[in-house]
């Protein structure tokens, strides 16, 4: 009898889900500029930069959603805005909202989004019997990446500082968690006459002309991944 009445409430609450799990950032890398392309710099400028962030996935609802029947199944309002994939299991992604409602009070929950198929996805809250309700009709959605703020975040970059007679030169800055990292900081200087190539922890910029004021440069090979 006990297995039956679990059985009426899956089904009436919309099926019971399996084993729901936190969802983990992505790390995501970011080079800048593109490779062999012809850039200008001034000085005080980042020349070549690697920039290494956590993600999540993420939507933008762009629309109202409603869902319910304002009796039994309750009524969930979602307003337009950001939601952030925090949780999954086997068959959704689950992103929630800052802004969801239940009978206009403040409630936890979003979309869960399938993965398999992303045309289905339902509502859910967690005020109520009836968590998951299917939604009749497909709201506008963008899918983006969401930045971890509060995860590890690193960053390398190349200053230009300037040229000294046949000589430029550059500040190389490291940043974890947006501190600079003033052990692993330095002024760099290279003498053209050796040569236009310039390297540095294994970048490559190419000097095409050098000024007191302005550079003109191509990144021939970017930071390697370690850091």
């Amino acid at each position: 009898m006990k297995k039956l009445i679990l059985f009426v409430i899956c089904v009436l609450a919309g099926g019971c889900a399996s084993l729901v799990s936190a969802m983990l950032p992505h790390t995501n890398i970011i080079d800048l500029p593109v490779l062999n392309e012809v850039r200008t710099a001034e000085i005080g400028d980042t020349i070549v930069s690697r920039i290494v962030v956590n993600e999540y996935d993420a939507i933008i609802l762009k629309e109202k959603i409603t869902s319910g029947d304002g009796v039994i199944r309750g009524w969930v309002t979602i307003m337009p805005g950001k939601l952030i994939a925090k949780t999954q299991d086997e068959t959704y992604k689950y992103y929630y909202s800052d802004s969801i409602t239940f009978y206009g009070m403040k409630s936890q929950g979003g979309i869960r989004i399938s993965k398999n198929d992303p045309d289905v996805m339902d509502v859910f809250s967690d005020q109520s019997l009836f968590k998951y309700r299917k939604l009749k009709k497909k709201p506008e959605i963008e899918y983006i990446k969401e930045r971890d703020v509060k995860g590890p975040s690193f960053e390398q970059t190349l200053i230009y500082n300037g040229r000294v007679e046949n000589n430029v030169k550059f500040l190389y800055r490291e940043f974890r968690e947006k501190m600079m990292r003033f052990p692993f900081s330095q002024e760099v200087q290279y003498d053209l006459n050796e040569g236009n190539i310039i390297g540095f922890k294994s970048a490559r910029i190419e000097i095409i002309e050098a000024t007191n004021t302005e550079l003109k440069y191509k990144v021939l090979k970017h930071f390697p991944d370690n850091d």
